[in-house]
């Protein structure tokens, strides 16, 4: 009998490994489904500084189990969520791609146009304007049309933000679907030219009311207000807030919800990108996403905290907790993914849009000289000195994004040489305080220099598109917004590492737990995606594969 026990005993462990091995999950030649996260307007530094708060299945477990890129940046001078949403999907900069920023002069139409606004298609899902977008402007193929052109339209591509540029312009041109928030009534909405009319789980998604359950609160603190020790105080001088008595915790949604008369709040707070991951989520239900052997893509963009960024410094008690909530989604997100697909079959890309600089106002106080650029001042001295130099005429036609365009028709008729009056212009401007640097485009056009400043302002100039001087402003100056648009604490367009540096973590799939020191450039996520995938690369694309993720 003993015998008899003890050969069942030795039979049982020699089946053992082979039962063990049989259940360990293996990773598909290529992913399942690629999870492209941008946020908005992360500066590389909230890892670490809100290190201490994050929950361990948030940040913490995609570095810990993931590689984590510190030295990620966007080798451009300005850094729009539309350019650079563009530039993480084709792998190139906005001279080739051509989303030069949100919005820029046409000089043949005489006029403004923005980056995905295209009268020739109709919303969807919603009355009015909200839809009228198209990836028309978009020179340059993304990741996603060579998913799509490589499989046949088998995969599927899903794009969600809730700025419609960034949802547009991470698709491209051949996607499966594309949404984005109607601010008038909250709504997921789409254009007609990607669909004609919303997917049913889109409609079922809309008809549960999320966004009214999102704004029909007070926002408060999730921890104790004492805790936001890597915060300025709640009550500071160095932010807007939300109009004159909304500048501190709690917030009433609810009463701020009423005088807009709409769901433009929900983007500048923390309920917005929360309201993003629950569409993703069922976006992943409802196509499928990852559920058979032809690959998937989607594009998750959180807008919210760059919204926010226009409201709060980034030192500021609100931004953290941003980033708290921002944390606790990601958790829930990807453990839903790993549960429903398989984190072996998945493979997560989490970066950001750009960075962000301090608030002026709160450098000044540090002994900096800092301050806001005031470019309607500016242009003004800058017309006087024109009309002082080369006598009456409009030569300045328009300005916008640190770009000067001047009138060619007026300057043809003068019989002055282009190049001449752009180095006039741009010898005058950088004497302005706040200006650091102004270069007359056509100097980019006749020099190469790829790294540095003047490499970094060519990476931004699209001959057909750009204006005829380019501003690079000094370290930590930030450009005033007009008196024609929303008042804004912040903008992103310099050469500096904090509009320039930003987060870059990979997780699942073959990806093991890595620290990549060496410097990586943003173009260079299109071209990983592509080989992981074993498709061709976006046709404009400049950056190179890492090849330390799966080594």
């Amino acid at each position: 009998m003993h015998k008899i026990l003890f050969s069942l005993f030795l039979a049982v462990l020699s089946v053992a490994p082979l039962y063990v091995f049989s259940q360990k999950k293996y990773p598909p030649e290529r992913p399942k489904l690629i999870v492209a996260i941008v946020v908005d307007g992360m500066r590389y530094e909230a890892i670490q500084r809100y290190w201490n708060k994050y929950s361990e299945n948030g940040f913490k477990k995609l570095i810990y189990k993931g590689a984590f890129c510190r030295d990620a940046t966007y080798p451009q001078l300005y850094h729009s969520a539309s350019s650079n949403h563009a530039s993480l999907s084709t792998g190139t900069s906005p001279s080739s791609h051509g989303i030069i920023a949100d919005k820029w002069f046409n000089r043949l139409k005489n006029k403004e146009i923005n980056s995905t606004e295209d009268g020739n298609y109709s919303t969807v899902g919603s009355g009015g304007n909200a839809g009228k977008r198209s990836p028309i402007l978009l020179l340059s193929s993304t990741i996603g049309d060579e998913l799509m052109l490589s499989t046949l339209n088998q995969s599927k591509v899903i794009s969600i933000a809730q700025n419609p540029s960034s949802a547009v312009l991470m698709a491209g041109h051949i996607a499966t679907g594309v949404y984005w928030v109607n601010k008038e009534n909250g709504n997921w909405i789409s254009s007609s030219y990607f669909t004609s009319s919303l997917p049913a789980w889109v409609d079922e998604f809309n008809n549960k009311g999320f966004a009214d359950l999102y704004l029909n609160r007070q926002w408060t603190t999730s921890i104790h207000i004492e805790q936001y020790t890597e915060s300025l105080p709640d009550d500071t001088p160095y932010e807007l807030g939300y109009g004159r008595n909304n500048k501190v915790f709690p917030y009433n949604l609810v009463e701020m919800k009423k005088e807009r008369g709409d769901y433009s709040l929900l983007e500048s707070t923390i309920f917005g990108n929360t309201y993003t991951k629950d569409l993703a989520i069922a976006a992943i239900l409802g196509e499928n996403l990852g559920k058979d052997e032809t690959p998937d893509l989607l594009w998750v963009s959180f807008s919210s905290t760059a919204a926010m960024l226009q409201k709060f410094s980034p030192s500021s008690l609100e931004m953290q907790e941003a980033y708290l909530q921002l944390d606790a989604d990601l958790a829930h997100f990807t453990d839903f993914i790993e549960n429903e697909i398989g984190k072996e079959n998945v493979l997560f890309m989490i970066t950001a849009s750009h960075g962000a600089p301090e608030a002026p106002a709160y450098m000044a106080t540090k002994g900096y000289d800092v301050d806001y650029f005031e470019p309607q001042k500016a242009v003004g001295l800058l017309s006087a000195y024109m009309k002082a130099i080369y006598g009456k005429g409009n030569w300045v036609q328009y300005y916008k994004n640190q770009q000067i365009y001047l009138d060619r028709s007026l300057i043809e008729e003068a019989r002055i040489p282009l190049h001449e009056i752009q180095s006039k212009v741009a010898q005058f401007m950088v004497q302005i305080s706040g200006v650091s640097n102004a270069i007359a485009t056509g100097t980019l056009e006749n020099n190469s220099q790829p790294y540095g400043m003047y490499g970094f302002m060519q990476n931004s100039y699209n001959q057909a598109r750009s204006g005829d001087v380019y501003i690079s402003l000094a370290p930590g100056w930030v450009e005033r917004a007009s008196a024609f648009e929303e008042e804004s604490l912040l903008s992103f367009s310099s050469i500096y590492r904090y509009d320039q540096h930003v987060p870059l973590i990979w997780y699942g799939w073959k990806v093991g737990r890595k620290t990549i020191n060496t410097p990586v450039s943003l173009y260079d996520i299109a071209p990983t995606l592509a080989d992981f995938l074993q498709i061709a690369w976006p046709n404009a694309t400049l950056g190179k594969p890492i090849q330390m993720l799966t080594e």
